[in-house]
């Protein structure tokens, strides 16, 4: 597939303030799983996040890609505070699965994970990946207070 025939399908956003203590208490800092492509924005504070085995410190203003089947996890270094976008690079048909479940179960269930897609054109589209002080706080803010897709696809490109 080329980069060019990506029709990204937005699945949800939300945005999440946390505590270190809460971070703690909730089990966040334990390895998760994804089922679909998400963006994590850090939109205040600072935290570490495992990916592949490796730590980065992200800071406001740092997105991370995280592509589906991929472990990650959150080791609080204080608070901080994050916008989420569960999104697929097309609009698959999803079998079963209710969009709602297969980006928001709790219950991690492997069946459920969208297979990454393959790109002969954009490798960097097929790992996690931290991208740092990224300028497009704007978008991810438009994004969350209207859940519009042309914004969405404004943000992707």
């Amino acid at each position: 597939m080329k980069v060019i025939d990506i029709s990204p399908r937005l699945y949800a956003v939300r945005s999440y303030n946390y505590t270190k203590m809460k971070v703690m208490k909730a089990g966040i800092n334990t390895v998760k799983n994804q089922y679909v492509y998400r963006c994590l924005y850090i939109t205040e504070g600072c935290v570490d996040v495992v990916l592949g085995g490796e730590s980065h410190t992200c800071e406001k203003g740092d997105v991370l890609y995280l592509v589906p089947g991929e472990e990650y996890s959150f080791v609080a270094t204080g608070d901080f505070s994050l916008i989420n976008l569960f999104f697929d690079m097309t609009d698959r048909d999803l079998g079963d699965a209710e969009t709602s479940t297969c980006v928001m179960q709790s219950a991690f269930d492997s069946r459920l994970v969208l297979a990454p897609l393959k790109f002969s054109d954009g490798a960097a589209l097929m790992h996690n990946r931290v991208f740092k002080a990224v300028s497009g706080a704007h978008l991810f803010s438009e994004l969350l207070s209207s859940n519009r897709s042309d914004v969405y696809f404004d943000l992707f490109s």
